[in-house]
């Protein structure tokens, strides 16, 4: 684990692992009737280099 990296490489397997699973499942139905190729790769975002804009927790609030 780098300094700019907030898991360790065993919790950031086990969440791919996961992840990768479930959208293979999801996916299983468009696999079984059609050619189909998927691939995944778990990255983590730069903390200072990463950019976001959302208004979720604003109409959250709002609608309450």
């Amino acid at each position: 684990m780098t300094p700019l990296m907030g898991r360790t490489p065993e919790v950031l397997k086990a969440a791919s692992d996961k992840i990768f699973e479930t959208f293979s499942e999801c996916l299983k139905p468009v696999f079984e009737r059609r050619w189909m190729s998927a691939g995944f790769e778990m990255i983590e975002l730069h903390p200072e280099r990463n950019y976001r804009m959302n208004n979720i927790h604003k109409k959250l609030a709002d609608k309450a």
